[in-house]
């Protein structure tokens, strides 16, 4: 491959944020303090209380059959971090989608990519994977009883919670 193409793929994770440009290092991972992660962590769990609310009257059963095979997954994959990530991301984003808000779950998209490397460290260093399945399954039950509003508050304080760990692991990490 030539630098150009890699030039320009580095430029553009540089523009959403993602890595960071610096002398005589290179292109390195954006880091960000507890500030900016509880930033991102309070938008994170508006929007995607306000997407999951949006989604339930959307949600079929065929869609909630999906959420519940995922969190099925997840629970076969435990130990497996890069699978569960991907896993974890499909759950939230076959909710979101049946919002049908395109502009809403573009913003989730990118408030997530920002934050993804922390929860690679996040599930194996809290071992935070067990609760996190425990509002999975909450969520769903939430969502095939047609409660959108406490589906959408499980969800806020699902992410909220996911943010308070990362903020936590952050602040012990660099200290």
């Amino acid at each position: 491959i030539s630098t150009q193409p890699v030039r320009d793929a580095l430029s553009e994770l540089e523009a959403e944020g993602l890595v960071t440009s610096e002398p005589r290092r290179g292109a390195v991972v954006t880091q960000l303090n507890p500030a900016e992660l509880q930033d991102i962590y309070d938008i994170r769990a508006t929007l995607e209380k306000m997407a999951t609310s949006f989604a339930v009257p959307h949600l079929t059963d065929e869609t909630l059959d999906i959420l519940e095979q995922l969190v099925e997954e997840i629970d076969q994959h435990m130990g497996e971090i890069i699978e569960l990530v991907r896993l974890n991301f499909e759950f939230h984003t076959t909710i979101y989608q049946a919002a049908n808000r395109t502009h809403l779950s573009e913003l989730i998209a990118t408030l997530r990519h920002r934050t993804e490397h922390y929860l690679h460290a996040y599930m194996i260093d809290m071992g935070a994977m067990p609760s996190a399945q425990e509002e999975h399954r909450a969520i769903v039950v939430a969502c095939r009883q047609g409660d959108a509003a406490l589906a959408a508050d499980i969800m806020y304080d699902h992410v909220a919670k996911a943010g308070q760990g990362i903020i936590e692991y952050v602040e012990r990490t660099k200290g």
